[in-house]
C-alpha cells in the first residue's frame, strides 16, 4: 500500500504459490497443501516443529526449528509481488521451493536479481546465515 517507503526488498523464504500447477513447479499438489494448512490452523506450533527439519534442511540442527516457530501465522500465509527492486534468495537445495519457484519470481519481478546459495533449506537466513548476509550487502552495495 505505501511502496514509497522502501527503497529494496529482500526476499527470503519466498514462494508465492506453492501448488505444481500446468508448467509451474511450486512443490506441492493441492491435497498436500490442503492437509499442511488445516494441521497449520489447528496446531502452528506442532505444525511448525513437525516441519523445520524439512523446511531447514538441517535434521542434524534441532535448534533452527525454534527461529522458525516464532514467525506469525498471519505474516506467514500472505505474499504479494511488488515493482520495488529486490533480491530473491534461494538456497540450491530446497524441499518447499524447487528452483523453478526462484526462476519464476524473477521473471515475474522487473527489478529482481535472483541469488541461488549453494546450501540447504527453506530458510536460508537460519540455514545459512552468513551466505545470505554476504547476498544482502552485496544487493545492498550495488
Amino acid at each position: 500500500m505505501r511502496p514509497d517507503l522502501f527503497s529494496r526488498l529482500v526476499l527470503v523464504a519466498s514462494n508465492p504459490y506453492y501448488l505444481k500447477d500446468g508448467d509451474y513447479d511450486g512443490g506441492f499438489i493441492r491435497e498436500d497443501i490442503d492437509s499442511l494448512l488445516e494441521t497449520l490452523d489447528s496446531n502452528y506450533f506442532s505444525w511448525s516443529r513437525m516441519m523445520a527439519s524439512i523446511i531447514m534442511g538441517k535434521p542434524h540442527k534441532p535448534e533452527l526449528a525454534n527461529g522458525f516457530c516464532v514467525m506469525d501465522l498471519h505474516i506467514a500465509r500472505e505474499f504479494a509481488l511488488v515493482q520495488t527492486p529486490c533480491l530473491i534468495i534461494q538456497c540450491a537445495d530446497d524441499a518447499l521451493a524447487p528452483m523453478a519457484v526462484g526462476h519464476c519470481l524473477q521473471a515475474q519481478l522487473p527489478q529482481s536479481m535472483l541469488a541461488v546459495l549453494d546450501a540447504t533449506g527453506y530458510c536460508s537466513h537460519l540455514s545459512a546465515s552468513t551466505k545470505t548476509i554476504r547476498s544482502i550487502r552485496r544487493f545492498r552495495e550495488a
